[in-house]
């Protein structure tokens, strides 16, 4: 009887096969870190050091060259996309050319100062950008 048993494929449970799997990642798995997704860039390294630790993770040298060349691009991207949030926030006309009836008070004062830290702020935000742009 057991002769005629081991002509029938006998699968491994599906548990042993996935946790001693080597894997193979391409560049979209190393370039998902720089998307809009909620995988960040943290989950992504996690999950490349528990594989390689294990000795599971294998990168092809393509993959790797074509990260190296792609990886750029891609931070530029994301980079535009905040630059263009941030293009469409306009400074606000000042308070006292909207309502000046109101400069006597204390709360339109604090609301005066808020507004020019928030031109500031906006102003050294977008000059960020530009710098990490400019790496």
């Amino acid at each position: 009887m057991q002769d005629w048993e081991s002509y029938f494929f006998q699968p491994k449970p599906l548990e042993k096969i996935i946790n001693n799997a080597l894997v193979v990642v391409d560049t979209n798995v190393l370039l998902s870190a720089y998307q809009w997704r909620e995988v960040t860039v943290n989950e992504v390294l996690n999950i490349l050091k528990k594989l390689n630790n294990e000795n599971r993770l294998r990168i092809p040298e393509q993959v790797i060259k074509e990260f190296a060349k792609r990886r750029p691009t891609e931070i530029i991207q994301r980079i535009n996309e905040i630059d263009n949030i941030v293009s469409q926030l306009q400074k606000p006309k000042p308070l006292n050319q909207r309502v000046p009836m109101l400069e006597g008070l204390e709360v339109y004062k604090n609301v005066i100062n808020l507004q020019e830290k928030y031109v500031e702020n906006l102003n050294e935000y977008k000059k960020g950008l530009l710098e990490i742009k400019q790496r």
